[in-house]
């Protein structure tokens, strides 16, 4: 059973429903092609959350939990409607083959016990505008102030961990999303790896993590190495 539209506050809401219906009407305006981009849905916690051990966020990159630009954009889905649409997919549970939502799952049984329910998951960039040609965003003025959206869900479900499954490329898109008074994050080794595979710092005094897509790590055997270290971190 989830918590429906209970993870930002109306006034936030509001603020995203202005900024969609902003971005609605650019591209359309514009009449850009927006075959092949799609947008995030919005983050939904589970009462499984609420109960669990160690309240864990998970954040990916741009890629997971989506729905296709042009069907947002015609429909003019706001708010509420991405959040329902993430109430439905109910954290991956019904794609356990898939390697980043097992990961996910396994990571979390580990910490909590409990089901595919008891994490909160949500994409770092909420709205997909690269250009297929170059590595490039565009629609940079609407992209940037969604990523600030992650700052306010973190301050709005108080995870006590956050892990961030996106690689050393995204950093760059962390400290767009965090407040740390002008300054970057702050990556520090985790002891026996490279800062760049695997790197924690601290966000308003939670434990924060960030390592390599689960899809990377299973293309070079790591994921039993890297779930352990986590947990055994986590579990501290």
């Amino acid at each position: 059973m989830g918590i429906k539209h209970q993870t930002i506050n109306r006034g936030l809401r509001n603020w995203c429903d202005l900024m969609l219906m902003k971005f609605y009407n650019y591209i359309i305006g514009r009449k850009y092609n927006v075959e092949g981009l799609y947008i995030s849905y919005i983050l939904n916690v589970f009462e499984e959350y609420t109960t669990s051990k160690r309240k864990i966020l998970i954040v990916g990159q741009n890629d997971i939990m989506r729905v296709n630009l042009k069907k947002a954009a015609e429909k003019r889905l706001l708010y509420d409607d991405l959040s329902n649409e993430a109430l439905e997919f109910r954290n991956g549970e019904k794609l356990k083959d898939k390697t980043f939502w097992n990961f996910c799952h396994e990571l979390n049984s580990k910490i909590n016990g409990n089901s595919h329910l008891g994490f909160v998951y949500t994409n770092l960039i909420k709205l997909n505008g690269k250009d297929g040609n170059e590595d490039e965003w565009k629609f940079e003025k609407f992209i940037r102030p969604m990523i600030s959206l992650l700052s306010m869900e973190i301050f709005e479900i108080e995870p006590e961990v956050i892990v961030f499954m996106t690689g050393q490329e995204y950093d760059k898109y962390i400290n767009f999303a965090l407040p740390f008074e002008g300054d970057e994050v702050k990556l520090e080794e985790v002891e026996g790896y490279d800062i760049k595979d695997f790197a924690s710092f601290k966000f308003s005094d939670r434990q924060s993590y960030r390592i390599h897509p689960p899809e990377y790590l299973k293309s070079r055997g790591l994921v039993d190495i890297y779930m352990n270290e986590l947990v055994e971190l986590i579990k501290l």
